[in-house]
């Protein structure tokens, strides 16, 4: 259902080097949410994550738990769905994804792959791991030589035609019996491949073992087993092979029920022969669950251990330690906000430098809804291992268990999440994130800050905007000079240490009272900033006004207010200073509730610098819309980009009670500094009560408008839609 808006509370705020602002919970905390690369200092490593995209399996159904198992190469993704229908109950399935499948850095689904023998109870997609054009499934409930031997399946990229992926080969462990659960983990690097079987019956009663496989072994593109590894030390159960790791000659298999890492190296102890050269054991602190998930790249293996009754741990191992080629321990790692059963290190994954762990059970955004924490090497110090960043799910809900599977390639990660509902009780999802890049277009996840002297009610992040390394909050009802005067806080990057946002100062309007709520709309651009107060009295009740800042006025690094800036016509109950934008010596300030025509008709007003004087601010236009009327509150919203202003009008009733509307205005159009009405845009599938225009963005030709009432996908699920300038016409 539609609700009118409500002037006091709802505001938005755009222009080209703005963050929208969001009005959210009622809090002096502001999730920063996104951080601007561009603004990223030149050659840093340190990545953040971002969440890009949430996939689902194209036939997804309740108990599939579709992210039980996730791999990641390139631009190529293998999710297990352990419990997915196929030809029978709980024969399980591995979907394959790529990047650009569905349009430009968009994951879709290539496939859904089965073996060509699954059956009922097989969890085929229990496991999987993919290299260049090879995937590897594990099914460990498969019955080749008894009841749950278990077996893995090879997938070959282009086998069966372009871009098909069909099955070269069906592995089962030479001397496989029942409950061994052959395929409970694999791994692949080239064309060698590990499987686990962690109950296998060797010299001790499910002690576990571990086979390797080579193509090309038993003939051309044949797939033939190398070798049978196990504990030099095996007793009964183990768990040898409850999760295995390759890379280059190197194989880590973890029984994880003897807390025990076992690592081989090929030609130890005869060519291609795959020989023992170390045990690793956990060292001070917590051991246990240690093995529970493995990470080897090159040097550096990560082994990951949880149990019910601490958070979880993950040690890292580093190679040359104490001695050529001698394997030791470098690092534990706990989570920084660790707490008992969280499951830290139920799976990690390692990448260069980088180090991706999952806590499935960690509560930070709901109970047992999971996180994922990034840690990089020389975070923190030399060699030091350092928590960049903690990521959870945008939709993160109880018992989602996100995290379970990770997988890392360079700037891509991957993480599941079996327990998802979104098309049934643990129906599944997998998650998307990509690094930083240098690209001004992608936004991800950054830091969290706080106001100092924050306190109940003030609605810190009621706006929020940002140009280069500086930042803008508004807090709307901060009560420093009355009740809901409000305030705005400028942030600097770096301030407080490297990446770190550090407060630079506190800004009042200089002749700030109760109820003005200074900072309900904020904008920046380079060195200057101004602030709304849409229920500031001077020229009439909540007739509003907006503030001008400048950096090193007053002072280095200084915020001193220029001026204060009001309507040439402003009247009581305009709200002017309820949207605000700036792009250098322009500023466009939004007054929904003006009533030149009726009201509620809404104005948006144009200033610009040295208009009546050096650094003068000075009225240059008012802009109305063409079809102007009561209760459309036009001002609601406004950008600006150049010559460019973006006005919402999100209750005009055009075609439509409350369906909305946006309109564009061009300088010069009409003469030298005229402000004019180019345009009109509207949803081409705008329904009444959408507020189209409620938020508007605008970058060079291309603008954004959000309709957060939209029912696209159910009641006020809301949508935004993207313009591009020049599509039918000049200007259209």
């Amino acid at each position: 259902m539609s609700r009118a808006l409500d002037p006091a509370r709802f505001h938005r705020v755009a222009s080209v080097l703005e963050i929208p602002s969001r009005h959210g919970a009622r809090s002096p905390v502001l999730a920063l949410c996104f951080a601007i690369l561009a603004a990223l200092p030149a050659g840093s490593s340190t990545i953040r994550f971002g969440e890009m995209a949430e996939v689902t399996a194209s036939n997804a159904g309740a108990n599939h738990q579709f992210g039980w198992a996730v791999a990641v190469d390139g631009d190529t993704m293998a999710v297990g769905a352990v419990n997915a229908y196929g030809s029978d109950w709980f024969t399980g399935a591995a979907y394959v994804f790529t990047r650009n499948q569905a349009g430009a850095d968009a994951w879709g689904e290539v496939v859904k792959l089965v073996g060509t023998d699954t059956a009922m109870f097989d969890y085929f997609g229990h496991s999987v791991a993919i290299s260049g054009d090879f995937l590897v499934v594990g099914a460990p409930g498969s019955d080749p030589s008894g009841s749950s031997s278990g077996a893995a399946y090879v997938f070959e990229r282009n086998q069966g035609g372009a871009n098909a992926w069909g099955q070269v080969a069906k592995l089962t462990a030479s001397d496989g019996a029942e409950t061994d659960n052959f395929g409970t983990s694999v791994a692949i690097d080239g064309a060698t491949v590990v499987v686990g079987a962690k109950y296998h019956t060797g010299s001790a009663y499910a002690s576990g073992a571990a086979y390797v496989f080579a193509r090309n072994q038993g003939g051309a593109d044949a797939w033939g087993q190398v070798t049978k590894l196990t504990a030099s030390d095996a007793s009964s159960q183990n768990a040898f092979g409850h999760a295995v790791a390759i890379s280059g000659s190197d194989v880590a298999v973890a029984a994880n029920q003897d807390k025990s890492v076992y690592l081989f190296a090929r030609n130890q102890g005869g060519a291609d022969a795959w020989g023992e050269v170390r045990i690793l054991t956990p060292g001070l602190g917590s051991t246990r669950g240690f093995g529970n998930s493995l990470a080897l790249d090159v040097d550096t293996l990560a082994i990951g251990g949880l149990s019910s009754i601490d958070s979880g741990a993950v040690w890292i191992h580093a190679r040359n330690q104490g001695g050529l080629d001698n394997w030791g321990e470098v690092r534990q790692l706990t989570a920084s906000d660790a707490a008992t059963a969280d499951f830290f290190g139920a799976a990690v994954a390692l990448s260069g430098d980088r180090l991706l762990v999952g806590a499935s059970y960690n509560d930070a955004a709901a109970a047992d809804a999971g996180a994922l924490f990034l840690f990089e090497r020389n975070a923190g110090g030399a060699e030091n291992w350092g928590e960049v960043q903690r990521v959870v799910a945008s939709d993160a809900a109880s018992a989602n268990y996100f995290g379970e599977a990770v997988d890392l390639d360079g700037a891509t990660a991957v993480a599941g999440a079996y327990g998802s509902d979104d098309f049934g009780g643990d129906s599944g999802s997998a998650y998307f994130f990509a690094a930083c890049k240098a690209d001004p277009g992608l936004w991800l996840p950054g830091l969290e800050v706080q106001a100092s002297d924050g306190a109940a009610n003030d609605y810190f992040g009621t706006a929020v905007a940002a140009s280069g390394d500086t930042l803008v909050v508004g807090a709307s009802d901060d009560d420093d000079l009355g009740a809901a005067s409000g305030a705005a806080y400028v942030l600097a990057r770096n301030l407080g240490g490297a990446d770190t946002w550090g407060e630079v100062t506190k800004l009042h309007a200089a002749d700030g009272s109760a109820d003005d709520r200074f900072g309900v709309a904020v904008g920046i651009s380079g060195e200057t900033a101004v602030v709304g107060a849409n229920t500031e009295s001077t020229a009439g009740l909540n007739a509003g006004a907006a503030y001008v800042f400048a950096r090193n006025l007053g002072g280095a690094d200084t915020w001193g207010q220029v001026t204060k800036l009001s309507a040439a016509d402003a009247a009581a109950g305009d709200r002017f200073g309820e949207a605000i934008a700036i792009a250098g010596d322009l500023v466009v300030v939004g007054a929904p509730y003006d009533a030149n025509a009726g009201s509620g008709t809404g104005a948006a007003y144009v200033f610009a610098r040295n208009l009546g004087g050096a650094d003068a601010w000075g009225e240059v236009a008012k802009l109305t819309a063409s079809d102007q009327a009561s209760y459309s509150f036009f001002g609601q919203s406004v950008a600006i980009s150049e010559s460019f202003v973006l006005v919402g009008a999100p209750q005009a009733s055009v075609g439509g009670a409350l369906k909305g509307a946006v309109y564009l205005f061009v300088r010069n159009l009409g003469g030298a500094d005229a402000w004019s009405e180019a345009t009109k845009l509207l949803a081409v599938d705008g329904a009444a009560g959408d507020f189209f225009g409620f938020s508007v963005a605008l970058a060079g030709d291309t603008a954004v408008v959000g309709a957060k009432s939209d029912d696209d996908a159910g009641s006020s699920s809301g949508s935004a839609y993207v313009f591009s300038r020049n599509q039918g016409g000049v200007n259209a």
